[in-house]
C-alpha cells in the first residue's frame, strides 16, 4: 500500500483542471482594419506557422510532468505488508542470530522504510532481538532509529527461552514484523509466534536464500576433515578454503576443496609445516560467524623427534627403548628418528631423548629450548649411573642422587608404588590414572628449595616421577623412569599415550575428554558476528563445566580460550548441529 508523508500537498492537484484552463486560454480576436499597402502582400505565404492553441497532447504531457512533481513533493512511501495493521504500536522482532549476518543488509533497510513509516503514523515502537533479548521498551521511531542504525546479529544462536518471557509479560496489543533468518529452532519459535499472534497481527518477514554452516574440522591420521550442513541443498558446489600464515607473518591460503555433496565433508591432507601454521577454515560464499572454525594446536600434526644413543636395533622391538614412545606419538605427531645435528634442523615442536648420560650439543639444545622446544628425557640404567654429568648439565631440571631406587624384589623391603594424583599445576591434571600402574625402579631426585615446584607427577609415597623446568620460552622434562616397561608399566597403558601428547602439544580439542573439570578458562580472543577474531572488552572467565556443558551464548561466547598451558577454540558451527529450514504456518 502506498501512503505519503506530506498528504497536504496532494491538494495542488486540485489545481490542475484551472491550469489547464489558464494553458488553453489565448488572446482575444484582433480588431480587423482595410490597410491599402496590405494588397502588395497579397499571394505570399509564410513559412512558419504558428498555432492559434496549443496542442492537447502537449498540454496534456505538461499535465502529466506537474503532478509527478506534487507527487514527489507529497513524499510517496511503499508499505508493503500493513493492510493488517490496526495497532498503535508496533514490535520490530528480530532473530539477530549468526545466521542472520547474511542477510542482514537488506533487512536493516526494510526495518529504516518501516520506521520512516512509522513515524509518519506517530506509531511507539519496541525492538526484540532474540540473540540478545531484553524488556521491550516503547519509544518513538526516531529513537529506534538511532539505535538500529549500528545493529548487528550476534554470534549465537538465538535466545527464545528469555525472548518468550520478555513479550508474555506484556498483554497490551501491538502488531509485530518479526525479520528472521530462515532457520529452523525446533519448537521455540512456534511458542513465541502464538504470544505474538495473540497480540495483534504479524507478518513474517524470511529470506528466499540457504545457509551453509561449517560444523567442524577434526584430524584423522594425516587428513584434515571439515564436515559443514545446509538448510538447504546449495544451487553450486561450495568451496572449503584452509588458511594460515607463512614463516613472515602474512595471511595465506593453503588448500581450497569442493565440498563432497554426498558426505557433506572436505577432507585434506596437509604438510607438516603447514599444519602446525594453520589458523582457521572458512566455508567459502557465507558471510557469517557460522560459516568459520578457528583452530588452536590440536589440529596440528606437530613434528617430533626421537633420540636415543644406543638404538638397540638388535633388541626385540618391545624392548628397544624408542618403541613404546614411536607407539604413543605416531597417530598425533609426523617422527623424525635421525641424528640430533639432522633432528634439530627438522625444526621440532619437541624431541624425546631416552637414558643418555650427557647429551651431544647441548649447546645448540639449549638454544632450541629457549626459543620454544620441549626437550622430554627418560631415565635408564645408564642415567641412573652417570647422575654427576647429569647434574652439570643445563638440561636438566633437577640434580639427580648417585645410583637409583628400586621397588620390590627379594634384594627391597619397598614394594613397587602407584602414582599419585595429578596436581593443579600439572600439565597432567585431569587425566586419569589407572590402578594397576606401577614404578618398579626409578633414579631419585636430590632435595632442594625447587624441588617441589618443578615436580609435575610423583608417586604415592611423594617420589618425583616427572620433574620440569622452564628455560626460555621452552621447557625440559625429565621422568625418573625408563620409556619402555623395564622399570614400569607406564609405557604399556592409555595414560603414557595421553601424557606424551600433554608435552607435545599444550592445545586441546573442545570435544576431548582430556579437558580437566576444576579449571578456570579465560577468553584471550572472541569471535564477531562476521567470524573475525578480536579483542575482549573485558576478559571472560569460565569453569571447564561451563565451557564443556553449555552452547555459545552471551554468557560463553565463541573465541579462543587459555588455562594455565591449555588453549581451546569455541566455534559457532560446533554448537549448532544439523540446521533445516523454517516452515511457517501458513
Amino acid at each position: 500500500m502506498i501512503q505519503f508523508a506530506y498528504p497536504f500537498i496532494l491538494i495542488a492537484l486540485a489545481a490542475l483542471p484551472m491550469i489547464w484552463l489558464l494553458l488553453r486560454a489565448v488572446p482575444p480576436t484582433p480588431v480587423q482594419r482595410t490597410f491599402a499597402a496590405v494588397t502588395l502582400l497579397l499571394g505570399l505565404k509564410d513559412k512558419d506557422q504558428v498555432s492559434e492553441r496549443t496542442p492537447w497532447w502537449l498540454l496534456l504531457m505538461r499535465m502529466i510532468a506537474l503532478g509527478a512533481i506534487i507527487l514527489g513533493l507529497a513524499k510517496p512511501e511503499l508499505r508493503y505488508g500493513e493492510n493488517g495493521f490496526t495497532q498503535d504500536r508496533m514490535l520490530i522482532v528480530l532473530d539477530g542470530g549468526f545466521a542472520h549476518e547474511k542477510f542482514a543488509q537488506g533487512h536493516r533497510e526494510q526495518i529504516e522504510t518501516l520506521l520512516s513509516s512509522a513515524e509518519t503514523d506517530q506509531k511507539l515502537i519496541a525492538v526484540l532481538d532474540i540473540a540478545y533479548p531484553d524488556a521491550l521498551d516503547w519509544q518513538t521511531a526516531a529513537f529506534h532509529q538511532e539505535r538500529l542504525a549500528n545493529w548487528t546479529p550476534k554470534p549465537w544462536v538465538p535466545n527464545f527461552e528469555e525472548s518468550f518471557d520478555s513479550v508474555a509479560s506484556i498483554s497490551s496489543s501491538y502488531d509485530t514484523v518479526w525479520f528472521s533468518d530462515g532457520l529452523e529452532y525446533g519448537n521455540q519459535r512456534l511458542a513465541l509466534l502464538d504470544v505474538l499472534q495473540d497480540r495483534g497481527n504479524v507478518e513474517i518477514r524470511a529470506p528466499s536464500g540457504d545457509i551453509g554452516v561449517l560444523q567442524s574440522v577434526s584430524r584423522d591420521g594425516d587428513e584434515l576433515i571439515a564436515q559443514v550442513s545446509f538448510s538447504n541443498a546449495p544451487s553450486g558446489v561450495p568451496n572449503v578454503v584452509f588458511r594460515g600464515l607463512t614463516p613472515s607473518g602474512a595471511r595465506a591460503e593453503f588448500a581450497r576443496l569442493p565440498v563432497s555433496l554426498d558426505t557433506l565433508t572436505a577432507a585434506v591432507s596437509l604438510p607438516a609445516e603447514l599444519s602446525a601454521r594453520l589458523t582457521d577454515v572458512v566455508l567459502e560464499g557465507e558471510h557469517h560467524s557460522g560459516a568459520i572454525v578457528h583452530v588452536s594446536d590440536y589440529l596440528a600434526r606437530p613434528r617430533v623427534g626421537l633420540f636415543s644413543i644406543d638404538p638397540s636395533e638388535e633388541v626385540a622391538e618391545l624392548l628397544q627403548p624408542l618403541h613404546y614412545l614411536r607407539t604413543a606419538l605416531r597417530q598425533n605427531a609426523e617422527i623424525v628418528e635421525q641424528s640430533l645435528d639432522d633432528i634439530l634442523l627438522s625444526k621440532p615442536a619437541a624431541i624425546f631423548v631416552t637414558d643418555v648420560s650427557r647429551l651431544p650439543n647441548e649447546a645448540d639444545l639449549v638454544n632450541w629450548v629457549t626459543n620454544g622446544g620441549t626437550l622430554v628425557q627418560f631415565a635408564g640404567p645408564t642415567t641412573a649411573l652417570n647422575t654427576v654429568d647429569l647434574g652439570a648439565s643445563e638440561l636438566m631440571p633437577v640434580r639427580l642422587r648417585q645410583g637409583g631406587r628400586q621397588l620390590g624384589g627379594a634384594m627391597t623391603w619397598e614394594t613397587p608404588k602407584q602414582l599419585a594424583p595429578f596436581s593443579r599445576q600439572s600439565p597432567f591434571f585431569g587425566l586419569e590414572i589407572p590402578d594397576d600402574i606401577v614404578v618398579n625402579a626409578q633414579v631419585l631426585a636430590e632435595p632442594d628449595a625447587d624441588l617441589s615446584s618443578r615436580v609435575i607427577a610423583e608417586l604415592s609415597d611423594g617420589t618425583p616421577l616427572v620433574t620440569r623446568m622452564a628455560m626460555g620460552d621452552g621447557q625440559v622434562v625429565f621422568f625418573h623412569i625408563t620409556a619402555n616397561a623395564d622399570w614400569s608399566n607406564l609405557a604399556l597403558s592409555e595414560l603414557f599415550i595421553d601424557m606424551s601428547k600433554r608435552l607435545v602439544s599444550r592445545a586441546l580439542a573442545l570435544d576431548s575428554t582430556e579437558i580437566p573439570d576444576d579449571m578456570t578458562w579465560k577468553s584471550v580472543k572472541l569471535i564477531d558476528h562476521v567470524g573475525a577474531l578480536v579483542d575482549p572488552e573485558i576478559p571472560i572467565l569460565v569453569s571447564s563445566e561451563q565451557l564443556m556443558s553449555s552452547g555459545i551464548s552471551a554468557e560463553v561466547p565463541g573465541g579462543m580460550y587459555t588455562s594455565d598451558d591449555f588453549t581451546i577454540a569455541r566455534n559457532i558451527g560446533a554448537g549448532v548441529g544439523d540446521i533445516r529450514p523454517m516452515k511457517w504456518p501458513a
